[in-house]
């Protein structure tokens, strides 16, 4: 494969690496020790890591990037397409990672000690980790942000997409999560001072078997929602939607909403009932208690800062 070490300055173009090995970390790409290495239309493919960084291992310092390039089908412990830590920075532009497998965290990407991922235009999709962060995992103090991006058909036992930990930052603008699961926070896991912003982004279609449909909070984490709708998403318990766990904070602007199922309307005794279902985070119904619907009779509801009339026909 490729080793970079001690400030060495190394680029790549047109450059297939397919079906390496590494007895400990990074399959095919290991940059240590402030090293800069660079991989422009390129590909990694099958490569596989007893450790860390199926493809590629970046640490202490060093400085990697991925440009119109891809990661396929790689395997490791941590960091089954990659795995960052010790102050290193990766950052991937119109690049992709499919298929790749962490057994315990991280799918995708294994981001620790206060390293840093920018994905620019580069999509992960089909990456499952056994444990934590389905597609991502970002530890220990760490930034990772996701620009014109998407996560889709990933799982983990918690946290489907993204699992932020010990005071790491996660931010999305203009991507999307979809069809992600877990055990818990079936796209985002959000822990441990951790700190989650997305805007204009959304999440969808995604189904946690126990709690936070969409994702979970806890243990002083915050979440700041701007501009970016949650839709269609389940619990298999609580928090359909939503799960808020202890001291979190979660915020929505500018029109963020997360939707599912808000109100039931049942026909008892001749007559139709509007009751709401108490979801904390749903559309808001202008009543305390189950209220009756006649003939002509009208019901304002509100979702989000829309307000709306509805009146009840024969």
């Amino acid at each position: 494969g490729v080793y970079g070490i001690d400030g060495s300055h190394l680029q790549f173009f047109d450059s297939p690496l397919h079906d390496l090995y590494a007895s400990e970390s990074g399959g095919a790409v290991f940059a240590d020790r402030r090293s800069d290495l660079s991989l422009t239309r390129s590909a990694i493919t099958k490569s596989v890591a007893v450790f860390d960084g199926g493809a590629i291992l970046a640490s202490d310092g060093a400085t990697l990037s991925l440009w119109d390039s891809s990661v396929d089908g790689c395997h490791a412990r941590d960091g089954g397409a990659i795995a960052v830590s010790s102050f290193a920075s990766v950052s991937l532009a119109y690049s992709s990672i499919t298929n790749c497998i962490a057994n315990r965290s991280g799918g995708a990407i294994h981001s620790s000690q206060h390293s840093s991922v920018r994905l620019s235009d580069s999509p992960i999709s089909m990456c499952n980790a056994s444990l934590y962060g389905g597609a991502l995992l970002a530890t220990s103090q760490t930034s990772v942000t996701l620009i014109d991006g998407a996560i889709t058909d990933c799982h983990a036992y918690e946290g489907g997409a993204i699992m932020a930990e010990h005071a790491s930052e996660v931010t999305l603008r203009k991507s999307g999560i979809s069809r992600t699961t877990a055990v818990d926070g079936a796209a985002l896991y959000i822990y441990d001072l951790a700190r989650l912003a997305l805007y204009n982004s959304f999440i969808q279609n995604s189904h946690a078997l126990h709690n936070g449909g969409a994702m979970m909070a806890d243990l002083r984490s915050i979440v700041l929602l701007d501009n970016s709708p949650v839709q269609d998403c389940t619990a298999g318990h609580d928090g359909g939607a939503v799960f808020a766990g202890e001291e979190s904070d979660i915020s929505l602007l500018h029109g963020s909403s997360i939707s599912r199922c808000h109100a039931t309307i049942r026909f008892h005794e001749d007559r139709f009932f509007l009751e709401d279902n108490g979801s904390k985070f749903g559309t808001l119904v202008a009543m305390k208690r189950c209220q009756p619907l006649d003939a002509s009779s009208t019901v304002s509801v509100q979702a989000g800062r829309r307000s709306e009339e509805r009146r009840v026909g024969k």
